[in-house]
């Protein structure tokens, strides 16, 4: 396998198009956890580091108050604040880490495909509510599950990175939107 020959496996890519994320959640669970958790332990059984990108979002699920900075020892979700997001999170790793197992365990044959899998969860589990307060939580939620994931393997690294510029990003992300304010902007005009 790829992973086999590779000294170092970067892991950039997700589901990250807000609208495609709420209105497709198990693909986005598939996508952005599931996928990491298997490539997470593939990247554990043959000794390679994985260096995973997650996402500043995820600090929508913590208690952090203006002017402090986030740190990796927050609990997120915080259990005082999103007690379901919470419970949903825990019981997801548990099933979520038993199906990566059992991928590996059986070199990918199983009875059920990875969105089959999703699909029969989110409907045995459904997420909770969403926050008024948030974009979404789909996407956060995903990336959380999948930070779970690495870091139950020995080798993962995981970065929570923002405004990260790719093809196909949406014009009303920010770097989009400063490049096309910037291009767009006319002589002696200001851009805020």
């Amino acid at each position: 396998t790829v992973v086999k020959k590779s000294k170092v496996v970067y892991h950039l890519g997700a589901l990250g198009n807000q609208a495609l994320v709420t209105d497709l959640p198990a693909e986005a669970y598939v996508s952005n956890a599931l996928t990491t958790g298997i490539l997470a332990a593939l990247c554990d059984k043959f000794g390679k580091r994985l260096l995973f990108s997650s996402t500043f979002v995820v600090y929508d699920f913590g208690t952090l108050k203006e002017g402090k900075e986030a740190n990796e020892d927050m609990l997120l979700p915080d259990p005082r604040k999103y007690p379901m997001h919470a419970k949903w999170l825990n019981e997801a790793e548990t099933a979520f880490d038993r199906y990566v197992s059992d991928f590996i365990d059986n070199k990918g044959k199983m009875g059920k495909t990875p969105l089959e899998f999703v699909s029969e969860h989110l409907l045995k589990n459904p997420l909770p509510p969403a926050d008024h307060r948030m974009l979404g939580q789909n996407y956060p939620l995903s990336k959380l599950l999948a930070e779970r994931l690495v870091l139950k393997r020995r080798n993962g690294i995981v970065m929570r990175v923002n405004n990260v510029y790719g093809p196909r990003q949406p014009e009303e992300t920010m770097v989009p939107f400063f490049i096309k304010g910037i291009i767009t902007a006319r002589d002696g005009s200001t851009f805020t």
